[in-house]
C-alpha cells in the first residue's frame, strides 16, 4: 500500500514514529510526504529518501518568474479562489495575481509528485488548516485518490477518519447495543455536568511517549529567519511577526491584547441573563481566524455576513443575541463589536456570561460551525449550521444563505427528540475511536505518545477497510 502523507506544520515527529512502527511491523506500506516548509525536510528525506519528499515552499521561489495558465485547472473539481481563501495570515496581505500564482504553482507541484508518487491513500496527520491541505484535498478527487482525514468529535472526545476535508461523518454499517447505551450514557453525563469540548480524554491511563528533540528557541529564530528569505514566495513578514511575538517578545504582545480586551469588552448592551428578552436566537461568535471557519465556510470568515443574514431573516418579535467569543476579546480588531451596537435586531451580551445559559434560554441557535450549535442539540434545543460539520446531518445538514429564512422559521418552533439524539451519537460511537489527530506539543501532548500512534494507525487500516466494502 502507498500512503502519501500530508506533513503540515510540526506533524513530521509524529509520521516519524507511524513509519517506523510500520517498519518493525513489516508492513507493506510505502509512505511518502508533503511538506509545507523545509523545517522537518532532513528527518524525512533520510527517513524516506529524497525522491518521496515534496518540500513545497522550498521549490516555490523557482517558479517566481513563470507565467501561469489557468486553462490548466479546466479539470481541477474544486474552487482554488476557496482554497486561496482559508488562509488565515500567508498570502492575506499580498496581491491578488501574487497570491493566484503561489496557489496555481503549488497544485501543480502537488499534481506532479502525485502522479510520480501514484499513492493509494492520502493520509492527514490532522484535519486541513491551509490553502495546501485543501488543494491536496480537491486534487485527490480530480486524480481519484482517496482521503483519510481525522476529525475529532468534540464534547464526545474521540475521533474519526473521513474521506472528506470538511467533518463529514462515514455511514456506520451496524449500530450495536454497545454504541447505544454509550450514547444514553454520554447524553446523561452532559445534561448533568456540562463536558467541555477541551477534554480529550477523562481517564487516567498512563502513557509512553515518544522522545522527540524540540530546537531551542534561538534555533527556531534562526531557522525561521533563513525560511523567510529562502521561502520568500511562501513566507511573509506576518507571520514572523507573530512568530516573533509569541516566542520572544510576549510582553509586548500581551500589553498590545491586554489593550484591546479592555476596549472590545466595554462594547456590549446586554450584561444580565435576566435582561434576555423573551424570543432571541443566539449566534455565539466563533474564534476567528481559525481553521474551524475558515476551512469549512471561507465566506463567513467575516461574521458580520451572517449576523446580517440572520437579522434580516428572523421573525420581527424576534431580536438576535450575540457573544463574543472570549479568547477573542484580545485580537478581534476594535471596529467589529462596537460595529454591531449599531445593528438594528442585535444584542450584544457582556462576554463572560454563561454560554450554556444563553443556549437554553434561546428558541434557536445558529452558527457556522461552532460547538454552541451541537450543544443545543445535545440540550434538545432547536440549532442550524451555516457551514459542514459531522453534526450538520442531524440538524437537517447545512443551512445555505438562500433557505435561511424558511428553515429559520421552521427551527424555531420544532422540538428536538431525546431518540433522535441517542441515535446520531450511537452513530457517533460506531464509526469512531479514541485516537487523537492533531499537532504535536499541544497541551498534554498525549498525540505523541506510542499508545496514539498504535490507534491512530488502527483507526486508518480501518478506514480503508470501510472504503473496500
Amino acid at each position: 500500500m502507498k500512503v502519501l502523507v500530508f506533513g503540515f506544520g510540526s506533524s513530521p515527529p509524529f509520521l516519524k514514529a507511524l513509519v517506523e512502527k510500520t517498519q518493525i511491523e513489516n508492513s507493506n506500506v510505502e509512505f511518502s510526504v508533503v511538506l509545507s516548509s523545509s523545517h522537518h525536510l532532513k528527518m524525512m528525506s533520510g527517513l524516506l529518501g529524497g525522491d518521496r519528499v515534496l518540500c513545497l515552499h522550498q521549490l516555490l521561489p523557482k517558479y517566481k518568474d513563470k507565467k501561469i495558465k489557468l486553462s490548466n485547472l479546466s479539470n481541477y473539481p474544486d474552487n482554488i479562489f476557496k482554497n486561496i481563501e482559508v488562509e488565515k495570515i500567508t498570502l492575506k496581505n499580498r496581491k491578488s495575481d501574487n497570491q493566484i500564482h503561489i496557489a496555481y504553482w503549488t497544485y501543480n507541484l502537488i499534481k506532479d509528485f502525485m502522479l510520480q508518487t501514484s499513492p493509494d491513500y492520502i493520509l492527514y496527520l490532522q484535519h486541513p488548516e491551509d490553502m495546501e491541505g485543501m488543494l491536496i484535498g480537491g486534487l485527490a478527487k480530480e486524480l481519484n485518490v482517496p482521503l483519510a482525514i481525522p476529525h475529532h468529535t468534540r464534547q464526545i472526545g474521540l475521533s474519526f477518519f473521513s474521506f472528506h476535508r470538511q467533518e463529514i461523518l462515514p455511514k456506520a454499517n451496524h449500530i450495536s447495543q454497545v454504541y447505544i447505551d454509550k450514547a444514553k450514557h454520554f447524553l446523561e453525563n452532559f445534561r448533568e455536568s456540562f463536558i467541555s469540548p477541551s477534554v480529550f480524554r477523562e481517564d487516567n491511563q498512563e502513557f509512553n511517549y515518544i522522545p522527540y528533540k524540540q530546537k531551542t528557541k534561538m534555533a527556531r529564530l534562526m531557522s525561521g529567519v533563513s525560511r523567510f528569505f529562502s521561502e520568500s514566495e511562501s513566507r511573509e513578514l506576518g507571520t514572523l511577526r507573530v512568530s516573533l511575538l509569541n516566542n520572544w517578545f510576549p510582553i509586548w504582545r500581551n500589553i498590545y491584547r491586554g489593550a484591546r480586551k479592555f476596549n472590545n469588552k466595554r462594547h456590549f448592551n446586554c450584561e444580565s441573563i435576566n435582561d434576555l428578552p423573551k424570543n432571541f436566537i443566539y449566534y455565539p461568535i466563533q474564534y476567528s481566524p481559525e481553521s474551524s471557519i475558515n476551512i469549512p465556510s471561507p465566506y463567513f470568515i467575516d461574521q458580520l455576513r451572517v449576523i446580517d443574514a440572520i437579522r434580516m431573516a428572523m421573525p420581527s418579535d424576534f431580536l438576535l443575541v450575540v457573544k463574543e467569543h472570549p479568547v477573542c476579546m484580545e485580537v478581534r480588531p476594535r471596529k467589529f463589536v462596537k460595529s454591531l451596537l449599531h445593528k438594528a435586531g442585535v444584542i450584544v451580551v457582556k462576554h463572560n456570561l454563561d454560554s450554556q445559559e444563553l443556549i437554553k434560554k434561546s428558541r434557536l441557535v445558529i452558527s457556522v460551525t461552532g460547538t454552541a450549535a451541537f450543544e443545543a442539540f445535545l440540550y434538545g434545543k432547536p440549532s442550524l449550521v451555516m457551514g459542514p460539520t459531522f453534526f450538520d446531518v442531524c440538524l437537517g445538514g447545512v443551512c445555505t444563505i438562500d433557505a435561511l429564512p424558511n428553515r429559520l422559521k421552521k427551527a424555531i418552533h420544532r422540538k428536538v427528540k431525546k431518540e433522535s439524539i441517542i441515535e446520531f451519537l450511537s452513530e457517533v460511537y460506531a464509526v469512531s475511536s479514541d485516537f487523537l489527530g492533531r499537532s504535536p506539543g499541544e497541551g498534554e501532548d498525549k498525540m505523541m505518545t506510542y499508545e496514539n500512534v498504535d490507534l491512530f494507525w488502527d483507526a486508518f487500516i480501518e478506514h480503508t477497510r470501510r472504503e473496500n466494502e
